[in-house]
């Protein structure tokens, strides 16, 4: 599949999922997890063939509760999202450790020595810390000095169009000149 780097990553796999269910002649129904009633339940009366919970889902304590009554159903839940709540499931996640040790090995090997990680929010994440091992240890094993974070102030997680994508670049780049 082609990815549109100018959407927002997580929708995009939303869609791609929701495309490749529709290929195989599978019906998807979006579940708003902070909107969930009693109703809910007649779905599981159904039995459909398995639920894709996306990231949304894991973050919120009513989502991660709906998903275990599901799982507890007999109906495979597969939810996308590192939340370590959603342990307890079949997850697709990032490997963020290394992809950050592979992408600043990359950097050291084409002569970078002084790699900034600029992160777009000022809060600090479990997914961050993998990517913060993940480039500490790349550095350490090239004897190279790692640089502190940048942080920018919070900048929105929905990109949906050319001129968001565009605001938010403008504004990254902006915290380059630190």
């Amino acid at each position: 599949q082609h990815v549109n780097f100018s959407a927002a990553w997580d929708p995009y796999i939303q869609i791609v999922a929701g495309k490749l269910l529709q290929q195989a002649s599978l019906h998807t129904l979006t579940i708003h997890p902070d909107s969930v009633s009693d109703s809910a339940r007649e779905l599981l009366d159904d039995a459909p063939a398995g639920v894709l919970a996306m990231h949304e889902v894991g973050e919120s304590a009513r989502g991660r509760a709906m998903l275990a009554t599901i799982r507890d159903a007999g109906i495979p839940v597969v939810a996308h999202g590192s939340e370590p709540a959603l342990g307890a499931f079949d997850r697709v996640v990032s490997d963020h450790y290394r992809g950050s040790l592979e992408l600043t090995r990359r950097l050291l090997d084409q002569g970078r020595r002084r790699i900034l990680r600029l992160w777009r929010f000022p809060q600090q994440h479990h997914w961050l810390d993998e990517r913060d091992r993940g480039y500490a240890d790349a550095m350490a094993a090239a004897g190279a000095e790692p640089l502190p974070a940048v942080r920018t102030a919070d900048l929105p997680d929905d990109v949906f169009s050319k001129e968001q994508y565009d605001h938010v670049v403008r504004v990254l780049a902006g915290y380059l000149f630190e």
